[in-house]
């Protein structure tokens, strides 16, 4: 039998009114995740996207900070490089007016070794001014990405220490160990050690080892031993230079002459030109790289702040979503309350209809509304 709506309730009863509210609680709350999640992936995209972009900027940012960390130790080498060409200079100088020239020597060939030392101290990927090859003396490339679409660039080396090698007329190859300033004689070009070596000599920088008689472009003709009569001998043979082709002490017989210490100044100052260069490229270098770095992170917080303001529009616009969600239930409940309110005036008009009427017809009415 169906019940009749009274003046505060529905006609189909409050058990039916309640299942109606349930059902459109539970549309509603179906509309308003199906509203979410496409909110949710709208702006999930954008903060994916700003995010990846970000990453990618914050990985070339790096990446330019560790070169220009390998260009600021390349050229702090450098600088120790500079100073030790100044002392060879100011030895070279001062052979003129003194006469303890195993001071002199021993000033330079030092001052060399250091040089050198300086040169190759970096590991050789990432040295720029080192010596890659004994015998050609290349310097490594440094490739890096200056933004985040693959733009490269690179940078060449060039070698700032010095080395040599000496081919004699027999084959044999005469090669410096700066770290004893010494030479060595090896069977052959190429790699040297312990089992390619002609003898266990080291013909020692300090004119007792070995010393020049004379040099016309890369032709050379040296003596090695020439305080040892049962030992002495004399070589000719080709020079081949690389790096600064600043030579031993011993290849300018020892400052002994003016046209000796000549030379050799003229050698060290040409190696200064070319170090001062190297390091004004550099020096360049790093500005650029320090620009791209400082634009690669100026990207990485506009991609951040993109990602923030992503968050913010897709916060507000599932919360605007939810309140107008919550609006439409709200207006839906007025709309529903305000149909009961009319049926239950319906229902009051019409039992005063039905009490002027026959039992029998009130009844029959009575079990239809």
């Amino acid at each position: 039998m169906v019940e009749i709506l009274t003046a505060s309730g529905f006609s189909l009863g409050g058990g039916l009114r309640d299942l109606a509210l349930s059902r459109m609680q539970d549309a509603m709350l179906a509309q308003i995740e199906k509203e979410t999640a496409v909110n949710t992936d709208k702006y999930q995209a954008k903060y994916e996207e700003y995010q990846a972009a970000a990453q990618t900027s914050r990985v070339v940012s790096a990446r330019l900070s560790l070169v220009a960390n390998t260009i600021q130790q390349n050229l702090d080498h450098i600088t120790t490089i500079k100073d030790n060409l100044f002392d060879m200079k100011v030895a070279v100088e001062t052979a003129a007016t003194t006469t303890d020239m195993d001071y002199i020597r021993q000033v330079f060939d030092s001052a060399m070794t250091e040089v050198n030392r300086a040169a190759d101290a970096l590991p050789k990927v990432s040295n720029l001014i080192g010596n890659v090859g004994k015998t050609t003396w290349n310097t490594p490339e440094i490739s890096y990405q200056t933004d985040d679409i693959g733009t490269r660039i690179d940078i060449t080396g060039e070698y700032l220490g010095s080395d040599f090698y000496i081919e004699d007329s027999s084959g044999n190859v005469w090669v410096p160990d700066w770290s004893i300033r010494a030479m060595e004689r090896f069977t052959g070009i190429g790699e040297y050690s312990s089992d390619t070596k002609v003898d266990s000599a080291y013909y020692t920088f300090d004119g007792n080892g070995i010393n020049l008689n004379s040099l016309s472009g890369s032709a050379i003709d040296f003596t090695v031993f020439p305080d040892v009569a049962s030992e002495t001998a004399t070589y000719t043979g080709t020079l081949y230079k690389g790096g600064l082709e600043v030579m031993p002490s011993w290849m300018y017989s020892d400052f002994a002459t003016e046209a000796d210490r000549t030379t050799a100044t003229d050698d060290v100052d040409t190696a200064r030109d070319v170090v001062n260069r190297q390091e004004a490229i550099l020096k360049s270098e790093l500005a650029k790289i320090q620009g791209y770095e400082n634009a690669a992170k100026q990207t990485v917080e506009q991609y951040n702040e993109l990602t923030y303001k992503a968050y913010e529009e897709g916060y507000i616009a599932q919360y605007e979503g939810q309140v107008e969600m919550q609006n439409r239930y709200q207006a839906m409940i007025i709309n529903l309350q305000a149909t009961a309110a009319s049926q239950g005036n319906y229902t009051s008009l019409f039992r005063g209809a039905i009490r002027g009427m026959g039992k029998l017809t009130g009844s029959l009415l009575n079990q239809l509304v």
